[in-house]
């Protein structure tokens, strides 16, 4: 096997060894950016930069990840003795965000950032609290008003628009509000996260010791910025030893999201203060040749570009371009292009190719990607090349609602709480129209178990529906009856989803694979929803529909096409999903001129910001074509159709669209370029490439959920179904939150609060967001008791606090693994050290009440697991482990010799072993089958719970 580093350039090497000052680097596609990032981070830990002091900014979470595992596991490598730099933060703006904020702020510590779904959902939630029903009237309906409401909101703070000078006086009303809102229920969104730290920064005490904390930054995809992110790098910049930024203006991809390209172009002015440096990669690794040209002709034709940039080949590559490898074809109808794209999929695999280390093997499925524009395309080539029996693992949005299962699920819903049906518009589902559905859906199905299953669990929601709480009218002085339809089960809307699920045959074996993996969608939707409706009432249940409807169709993955242990299988996904992946075979379809997108109404006056930036231009497209194109190593296939069958009928028939070849096919000019369909590729019989799974983050916890019952693991992180919130979630969370401020306070100051100042502080941070009615007051209240009894009689050992809430990563065998400690104390007991190894004890603190065994097995291992990371990433000798009970304040010992430690590490192994190899079998037992969240789903247990979860 030859050696996979890449030979580094002279550019590569000099920004490696960079560290000081300001360096951009400008990276071609496939020229090792990551590579060079990753050893540019090592380099800096190697050289003694306290790895705490280090922030790397990645596009998402997934990139950070794909980073973090690279550095983490070189790390272990070439510096084993540097085994600290759990600190490290190398993640996405807005958690940065987040993180500093609990930092710097302790109330922020109970706030949490709304995804998008989940901020849709959160509007909609308070749709007459934020008065934008005049905002209805402006656009035309209720969930265009929502979208331009949200988009708007966002607008503001990117461009840092004063609200005062806006003409719409209902959109200003309804900013306000939303502003004020999201301050009382504890939320941030992707913009306003950011937004408050800055404003937060502009005290110098708290800008202080940000510099403190941050020394070295670097930002991936700088030139994806927008104008917020940019201001929190001038921020950093001031106190920072080095700042690097690495990008590529020609894909800047993002610009209807307010990126600015023209931040990594003007790099140098803009921080000429402080000593910039520019680094050329230009040596794309990854393609041929003639893929390089086919590129740089469509982006020669922009302007607005970096000068003395260039791509060039790299000549020590094997990998030639042949005819054949570069095709453009326009057809008839979309059908032909389809079916095109499949039948060449099927003939090239086992097609002869040489990787970027000269390395030959044979073509397999997941070396092919089709790359679209939008969602609709992806899922028209997914359900195509499903029916020609080709595997796909997709990454953008399929619209699994409308599928029939999940649309049954739907109307069960829907009629089990009397409202509208998914389906049936203004009407209530019949039972018997969803009895023959699920018999069209499920052939083994129980028609009348399941009718007879159906008409219970609609009868215990009417008996909710109807309860009533008498309370006193104030005005009138005497009581009245009002509506007490809240869901005050144990798990809300989940437990009545599984209910439905289980009368549709779950756990009598009746529903397949496949119809788990689409009705997780629907589980991880319901979340979203109920995760802004903590009182969740009965009446609320008809906007599910309506969330659905107008939002969350495109926005959720399939996850079935999106499974991590589905390996082999085509890539289908758009441009904006393809950034920074590679393929030895690219498609990129329906490359046909179409008209250019009318503007997205906004609430947002045009002159108070540089709206041109969010119009889309010729230049943003070549652009999104030319990052589409730099994904592929070899082959290339450019194709269009000239008839395009739409949902439309005439005639009875189906509309059809006309389309004519992309005009930037003229511009490409490519004399690589052929339409010739049917060239033979050389198939010389080599073996398949073995697949690098690459990154798999785990943590403790999804590993124990593995170690209880592998089909545990399947059903929540395979499938993706959600289990219920219980209303008491969060009250352990707030604890170890007090605590550890009360911990880190005493670290900086060697002081212990006093009473008051405990009975302040929980005051400001203690925030139950599920809790209902009295509940909120009580458990606040026992957990102020609490943490003042842990105060009083711990307070004489604060001395010897070491550190509070330690974060830890550490590569295992395929696995990036991440958790936090809570306490870690000095064990050392005059003990001499040698070097900076610090001997511990590992402390993990318990809120819940001690139920079983089962229980406190798990805490025991729990805190082997985290003694086990204190040896791997954190220079540390676990001497002494405990787990601390905080209600009772009583204490264990947890065995952690070096026995016990190998013993955990194996069944880490172990477990990842398992996880990656796919084996998911169930292990049922009693008693944790009797706990498991799934029991009303799973076929697997020696026992039935029903619809309404007899046991």
């Amino acid at each position: 096997m030859k050696n996979t580093d890449i030979k580094l350039e002279p550019e590569q090497a000099d920004a490696i060894t960079h560290n000081k000052g300001h360096l951009r680097i400008v990276a071609c596609p496939g020229s090792g950016k990551t590579e060079t990032v990753s050893r540019r981070i090592i380099e800096l830990i190697k050289s003694g930069v306290d790895p705490k002091t280090i922030v790397a900014f990645t596009f998402t979470q997934k990139a950070a990840e794909n980073l973090n595992f690279r550095i983490r596991k070189r790390l272990q490598k070439v510096c084993p003795e540097k085994k600290n730099f759990g600190d490290m933060y190398i993640g996405t703006i807005d958690s940065f965000c987040l993180y500093m904020l609990k930092e710097l702020i302790p109330e922020y510590r109970s706030y949490d950032i709304l995804s998008e779904q989940k901020r849709m959902a959160f509007v909609n939630r308070w749709f007459y609290d934020l008065h934008i029903k005049s905002l209805w009237k402006q656009v035309g309906s209720k969930w265009m008003a929502l979208r331009t409401f949200v988009q708007s909101a966002d607008r503001i703070l990117m461009e840092d628009i004063n609200p005062d000078d806006l003409s719409n006086e209902e959109f200003v009303k309804s900013l306000k509000a939303y502003w004020e809102l999201l301050e009382r229920e504890k939320f941030f969104d992707f913009s306003s996260v950011i937004y408050k730290l800055i404003s937060v920064l502009e005290d110098k005490k708290n800008l202080a010791l940000l510099h403190e904390k941050v020394k070295h930054v670097t930002m991936d995809e700088y030139q994806d910025v927008n104008n917020l992110q940019e201001k929190l790098l001038q921020l950093l910049s001031v106190g920072a030893d080095s700042v690097c930024v690495v990008g590529d203006d020609d894909q800047n991809i993002f610009n209807w999201r307010g990126s600015n390209v023209g931040y990594i172009r003007d790099f140098e002015e803009r921080y000429k203060k402080y000593d910039v440096t520019t680094k050329f990669l230009k040596k794309n690794f990854r393609s041929t040749e003639g893929i390089i040209d086919t590129a740089l002709q469509l982006i020669n034709n922009n302007v607005d570009r970096i000068s003395s940039k260039e791509m060039i080949h790299n000549s020590d590559s094997e990998k030639k371009t042949e005819e054949g490898d570069i095709v453009h074809r326009h057809f008839l109808t979309d059908g032909d292009e389809l079916d095109f794209v499949a039948q060449k999929i099927l003939r090239m695999v086992g097609t002869d190719f040489i990787d970027k280390v000269n390395e030959r093997y044979a073509l397999s499925l997941k070396d092919f990607a089709i790359i679209v524009k939008t969602n609709s395309d992806a899922e028209a080539f997914l359900n195509h090349l499903e029916r020609n029996g080709i595997k796909c693992i997709a990454d953008s949005g399929v619209n699994i609602f409308s599928r029939p299962i999940v649309s049954l699920a739907l109307d069960c819903i829907s009629y089990v709480f009397s409202c509208p049906g998914y389906t049936t518009e203004k009407t209530i589902p019949d039972i018997n129209n969803l009895a023959t559905r699920l018999g069209q859906c499920v052939s083994s199905s129980d028609i009348n178990k399941f009718k007879k299953d159906m008409e219970s669990i609609k009868m215990t929601i009417d008996t909710i529906a109807s309860r009533k709480k008498i309370v006193l009218d104030e005005a009138k002085k005497k009581t009245k009856k009002i509506s007490y339809d809240y869901l005050t089960n144990k798990f809300g809307l989940q437990e009545y989803y599984q209910r439905i699920l289980n009368a549709m045959g779950a756990e009598d074996g009746f529903l397949s694979e496949n119809d788990f993996y689409n009705l997780a969608v629907l589980s991880t939707a319901i979340s979203d929803f109920e995760y802004v409706y903590p009182n969740l009432r009965v009446k609320n249940i008809s906007e599910l529909k309506w969330f659905l409807l107008a939002y969350a169709e495109n926005t959720y993955n399939d996850p079935k096409h999106n499974d991590p242990t589905l390996v082999d299988g085509v890539r289908v996904l758009t441009i904006w999903k393809a950034k920074g992946l590679e393929f030895p075979v690219v498609f990129i379809p329906n490359f046909v001129e179409k008209n250019k997108p009318s503007s997205k109404q906004n609430f947002v006056d045009n002159h108070l910001y540089d709206f041109a930036k969010y119009e889309k231009t010729d230049e943003d497209d070549r652009r999104s074509y030319y990052t589409a194109i730099t994904r592929s190593e070899k082959f290339l296939f450019i194709t269009g159709s000239s008839s395009h069958y739409t949902h439309f009928l005439m005639n009875g028939k189906p509309a059809t669209k006309r389309y004519r070849p992309h005009s930037f096919l003229d511009e490409i000019g490519n004399p690589h370029f052929t339409n010739r369909i049917d060239i033979e590729n050389s198939n010389s019989g080599f073996k398949v490439k073995i697949l690098d799974t690459g990154t798999f983050p785990t943590s403790f916890s999804e590993l124990s959920f593995y170690g209880r019952c592998p089909y545990d693991y399947k059903i929540r992180h395979v499938f993706g179904f959600n289990p219920g919130v219980p209303k008491t979630f969060g009250y352990g969370t707030n604890i170890h939150n007090i605590i550890n401020v009360i911990h880190s306070k005493y670290i900086r100051e060697r002081r212990v609060p006093t009473e008051k100042e405990i009975v302040d502080l929980t005051d400001r941070m203690f925030h139950l967001r599920f809790g209902v009615g009295d509940m909120k007051e009580n458990m606040k209240r026992t957990a102020l008791t609490t943490v003042k009894n842990y105060v009083n009689f711990h307070s004489k050992n604060f001395s010897k606090i070491l550190d509070s809430e330690k974060r830890f990563q550490f590569v295992m065998d395929k696995a990036l693994i991440s958790g936090t400690i809570d306490l870690i104390k000095d064990a050392a007991e005059n003990q001499e050290i040698l070097d900076e190894t610090k001997i511990v004890e590992t402390i993990d603190f318990k809120t819940d009440k001690e139920i079983d065994g089962k229980y406190k097995l798990d805490h025991s291992e729990q805190v082997r697991f985290y003694s086990l990371a204190e040896s791997i990433s954190l220079n540390s000798v676990p001497k002494k482990g405990t787990i601390h009970h905080i209600d009772t304040n009583k204490t264990e010992d947890v065995k952690i010799n070096s026995n016990e430690l190998q013993k955990t590490q194996d069944a880490i192994i172990r477990k990842i072993d398992g996880i990656t190899s796919g084996n998911f079998d169930a292990e049922p037992e009693k008693d944790k089958c009797e706990g498991c969240d799934w029991k009303a789903l799973c076929q697997h247990k020696k026992f039935l719970v029903g619809a309404n979860f007899k046991k």
